[in-house]
């Protein structure tokens, strides 16, 4: 009998509908190449042109449209995933009866500064990158406040 259950076929099993596509090494790869400082920059400029600031959130379709935009061939995949990673959340709730609520819509900066320090970019540029995009007021100074600012932005991001 355990001779005819080893001979037949395994049956097959198909994956629920509803777990995400995640993108794939290719896909994180080709993404990767294109990421430099300046088109960490052309992306800031773009996002500040549209809303004078990067400490803005905005919804999936704004940023798919900017990204497809600023680099070539960003998979969905990859997009929906860097998407859901800056969307923040919140506790909500008393006691026993707390949940997380998760946000519609990312933070542009938090993704901004992810971005440049992600990318395969000399420590200096970064460096230079991250004062530019924190400088909100663009008048290449940054207060204590501003730089506290940052700091807790880079934490929460990585954390």
């Amino acid at each position: 009998m355990q001779s005819q259950q080893s001979a037949a076929s395994p049956t097959k099993v198909s994956a629920p509908t509803n777990v995400k596509a995640y993108p794939t090494d290719e896909e994180i790869e080709r993404f990767q190449a294109q990421l430099n400082s300046e088109s960490i920059k052309t992306l800031a400029t773009a996002f500040k042109n549209q809303f004078t600031t990067l400490k803005v959130k905005i919804k999936y379709t704004e940023f798919k449209k900017f990204l497809d935009d600023s680099f070539e061939k960003v998979a969905d995949s990859l997009a929906l995933a860097m998407f859901d990673r800056f969307k923040p959340f919140r506790l909500d709730g008393i006691r026993d009866d707390i949940h997380i609520v998760n946000e519609t819509q990312m933070d542009v900066l938090d993704f901004i500064l992810s971005m440049n320090l992600l990318a395969r970019i000399v420590y200096d540029k970064k460096l230079k990158l991250l004062f530019e995009l924190c400088d909100d007021d663009d008048d290449g100074c940054m207060t204590p406040e501003d730089i506290l600012n940052m700091l807790q932005r880079v934490e929460r991001v990585f954390a």
